[in-house]
């Protein structure tokens, strides 16, 4: 499976969770996707796994990720956030989905 494939999976996955645009940035061996979703924006870092064919998406939101940035680096490093761990497409889709919307809730209560 290769990277731009999860990325569009990602994608998806933010829309579905609300989001309207999606802005994707490159670097290196990681794509950060941002994604701007109810009073917050929705960031996600895509690498691929040590293990072949997984990837790994954490999604964080904007507003707690000022300290560490919203580069690959500082989004591992960001204590906030959830994870997406898997070799599936649909199943990278729709954990985005649902992750993304229960962020926005933590974030808005």
């Amino acid at each position: 499976m290769r990277l731009d494939k999860v990325v569009n999976a990602v994608k998806e996955g933010l829309r579905r969770a609300g989001a309207e645009r999606v802005a994707v940035s490159r670097g290196g061996g990681c794509v950060v996707v941002e994604a701007p979703i109810g009073n917050d924006v929705i960031v996600a870092s895509v690498t691929q796994g040590s293990v072949d064919e997984y990837y790994i998406v954490k999604l964080v939101p904007a507003s707690k990720a000022a300290e560490t940035g919203l580069t690959c680096v500082g989004l591992e490093y960001t204590p906030y956030g959830l994870f997406v761990i898997s070799n599936d497409l649909e199943e990278i889709t729709e954990k985005v989905a649902v992750k993304a919307s229960k962020l926005l809730k933590w974030v808005s209560t």
